[in-house]
């Protein structure tokens, strides 16, 4: 019986945390929760750093519908288009930075959604001209400055709060 319920741990899909997990948007829908949509056939773990610059025609409206609080290190987006919600009471922490890289077409990443910014300082970028990072979700820092950078724009709106400073590098 320990034999067979040891089979099925190590059948069950998991990794191992601060992995780098790439969205892949393959699954029948754009929620987190399905792992057909991520490179390691799970879903994003606290400490995991996650990638998204799937192919055209992926679920680009994304769900973070994982239920409670997950603690990413960083966020990297190298496409544009994408939108992330959340449901069932879903936060996100972001341990490190959120970047829109330089390789993104002209275009936006939106967070609909609360985000909990603890690195200090919290690195956002937007390195593309013409890409823009929007956060029309609350963002809570209380932890220190929220540095922004790169040539592109990086829009906060209505109910964003935050306790520290907003530092801008860039156009």
């Amino acid at each position: 019986a320990l034999l067979v319920a040891l089979g099925a741990l190590v059948a069950m899909p998991h990794h191992a945390a601060a992995a780098a997990n790439y969205y892949l948007g393959a699954g029948a829908s754009g929620n987190w929760s399905d792992t057909t949509n991520w490179s390691l056939g799970a879903v994003p773990v606290n400490g995991d750093t996650v990638a998204f610059g799937a192919p055209p025609g992926t679920h680009k409206a994304m769900v973070d519908d994982l239920g409670g609080n997950l603690t990413l290190l960083s966020m990297t987006f190298t496409d544009t288009g994408y939108s992330l919600t959340a449901t069932g009471g879903s936060t996100i922490t972001m341990a490190g930075g959120i970047t829109l890289a330089g390789t993104a077409p002209v275009g936006s990443v939106t967070f609909n959604m609360p985000l909990t910014a603890t690195a200090n300082p919290w690195a956002v970028a937007s390195l593309k001209s013409g890409a823009a990072l929007i956060f029309q979700g609350q963002i809570s820092d209380s932890i220190g400055p929220i540095n922004v950078t790169g040539p592109g724009s990086t829009d906060f709106y209505t109910n964003n709060v935050t306790t520290g400073t907003v530092t801008v590098d860039g156009p």
